[in-house]
């Protein structure tokens, strides 16, 4: 695949986004889409600790109309923290069984300062985020939100688990929802166990895994370069969540 970009966790860091897609003269400075007929993939985590979540939301669905309009591609993968937001609009105070606290605790666990997120949520943010896929194959690469084989639960096809993700996220049954959110809470699976990862490129083919989900400072350690792509297991997993919402200036990876 020629020219084909993929960018890590926001976590509502809207203005580093927009940073970080003028520097790579993806977006003009009056925002609207330059890449042409590139692919561009999103990794998940658009919510959640910055304060501007339904903001990046907001412009990633006018993005996506723009790169089709230009004959480019936006993918958008599914991050846990759209998880999050859904569960407690859908099932609010309601007790998750496995936590022991409500499905709104957890969200506002992780919602630092996004309270409104919940109040302004509409059913076009809902059905965006529906329609999310959970994982994508582009060239030799299996890209993911999350650095662990959960998905190998949830179907034996990249088809399947995206089917699968997209039921759930219709679904209104919270043993399904609360079974979902412990899965995708999972961290470091790769680094800690490289067979799981193995696992996940046998299943679902692919060369290499990029991720996000866990950032860079956390498997790499605090004096890692948090601006460049962190590559482990014999370079078979790419970790580019460089902490955006942190005030770093964020990844864009070209295959």
């Amino acid at each position: 695949m020629e020219n084909v970009a993929i960018i890590g966790d926001i976590h509502g860091a809207f203005g580093g986004m927009q940073s970080l897609l003028m520097r790579e003269k993806i977006i003009a400075m009056d925002w609207t889409w330059l890449g042409e007929q590139m692919t561009l993939c999103f990794l998940g985590d658009y919510v959640n600790r910055g304060d501007e979540g339904l903001r990046v939301l907001d412009y990633l669905i006018s993005l996506q109309i723009q790169a089709e309009h230009a004959g480019g591609q936006m993918i958008s993968l599914l991050g846990n923290h759209e998880v999050v937001l859904l569960a407690a609009h859908r099932f609010g105070e309601r007790i998750n069984t496995r936590t022991n606290t409500s499905f709104m605790h957890n969200w506002r666990a992780g919602a630092l300062g996004a309270e409104e997120d919940l109040e302004r949520i509409s059913p076009e943010h809902i059905a965006w985020i529906t329609h999310c896929p959970a994982m994508v194959r582009l060239g030799d690469a299996l890209v993911v939100h999350a650095d662990t084989d959960f998905y190998l639960r949830y179907g034996d096809t990249i088809e399947e688990v995206n089917a699968r993700f997209e039921q759930i996220l219709r679904s209104y049954d919270p043993d399904v929802w609360e079974r979902f959110l412990a899965d995708f809470a999972e961290h470091s699976g790769f680094m800690a166990h490289p067979e799981s990862m193995e696992r996940m490129l046998k299943t679902y083919g692919g060369e290499r895994i990029i991720h996000g989900h866990t950032n860079i400072p956390t498997l790499a350690g605090a004096n890692a370069d948090f601006t460049r792509p962190f590559v482990y297991n014999d370079g078979k997993a790419i970790d580019i969540d460089g902490a955006l919402s942190d005030g770093f200036p964020g990844i864009l990876y070209r295959l």
